[in-house]
């Protein structure tokens, strides 16, 4: 058990959060495992949802019935790759305002990554982070003036960050 791949992903860039632009998010996923991680698929999924998330929600990005997940790729150990998702739709003023004070509502971003590990059992991991308020404000500035190469201000959700538990509510 301890030889197989570990998978975990957390955003790493924002991009496009302006009015009427449609935002962008990339993620980072990593194998902390010790063997590679085949046949990784991933379904992203971002949005503007309350906050705190309301305790009992069910996990908002679950991949819809049919849904074709995202490219298929190995992971090796501690060589990450990048994979993203861009917003359904342009944020408003409204949305922006929402989010940079972060007391009622934030940017939510997440997803489920399946993947096979080196004797074919077959993982899965989800993964729900937010932002806003004033790290992100923070965050922003520092990312401006050069002093960081993307958002780190992330929250990771107390729910829904966990490995092998997809089909939990």
């Amino acid at each position: 058990k301890q030889i197989r791949a570990y998978l975990g992903a957390e955003p790493t860039l924002i991009e496009n959060l302006k009015e009427g632009f449609t935002t962008s998010i990339t993620f980072k996923i990593d194998n902390f495992g010790q063997t590679p991680a085949r046949s990784v698929r991933s379904h992203t999924h971002a949005e503007v949802l309350p906050y705190p998330f309301p305790s009992g929600r069910p996990f908002p990005f679950d991949a819809p019935s049919g849904t074709t997940f995202e490219s298929v790729a190995s992971i090796y150990p501690h060589l990450p790759i990048p994979t993203g998702v861009q917003m359904d739709h342009p944020l408003s003023a409204d949305n922006i305002s929402a989010i940079v004070y972060g007391k009622a509502q934030r940017l939510y971003a997440g997803g489920i990554i399946q993947y096979e590990d080196v004797v074919g059992m077959n993982h899965c991991l989800r993964f729900f982070f937010s932002i806003g308020g004033p790290e992100l404000i923070s965050s922003l500035r520092d990312w401006e003036a050069g002093k960081r190469n993307g958002i780190s201000a992330w929250r990771s959700s107390r729910q829904y960050n966990d490995e092998d538990r997809c089909d939990a509510k």
